[in-house]
């Protein structure tokens, strides 16, 4: 592993707004720098909600929808501070299913937001999370929920995973 280019890859991403960054990275996905992003924020955000991660309850989340079959989501919750974790399940399946052409190259990075239809995560009873609007930590987009529900469409329409903080 060449450590002085991802220290130089992590040192440039600080310098500029999420948006631009995430364009950037997703135009070269190869080089990894994507996964190096989504890791940055993730230590950064367990640096910030320590007891969310050390103690906080696991809930596995409900998925309904046409494509339920494709998510696999969950939530910490401590305190009132609560971490939605969300991601694709199947993504080469799901990109076929999207009509793509069968010979195409796979893209793991494939913004799958036109397909997620009526696709949503269910969110739990308690009414300070229905009302809640959520951040997602590694595009920086803000997600409103629907009643009890976050629509797929809304949370991952730029990666296919989102992690999603109140």
């Amino acid at each position: 592993m060449d450590f002085d280019a991802r220290k130089a890859a992590l040192t440039g991403s600080s310098l500029k707004p999420d948006g631009d960054l995430l364009h950037e990275k997703l135009a070269e996905w190869k080089s990894g720098s994507i996964k190096q992003h989504l890791i940055q924020k993730l230590l950064l955000l367990r640096q910030q909600r320590p007891l969310v991660f050390s103690e906080g309850n696991y809930l596995p989340l409900v998925v309904t929808g046409a494509l339920a079959s494709h998510v696999i989501a969950f939530m910490r919750v401590h305190e009132g501070s609560a971490i939605i974790s969300i991601v694709t399940r199947l993504p080469f399946a799901l990109q076929q299913a999207s009509g793509t052409d069968s010979q195409a190259a796979f893209h793991p990075v494939l913004s799958l937001s036109g397909l997620w239809q009526d696709t949503s995560i269910q969110l739990p009873d308690d009414s300070a999370m229905a009302t809640n609007a959520w951040r997602d930590i590694v595009t920086g987009n803000s997600i409103q929920s629907q009643g009890r529900h976050i629509l797929l469409s809304d949370a991952m329409g730029v990666l296919p995973q989102a992690v999603l903080c109140n």
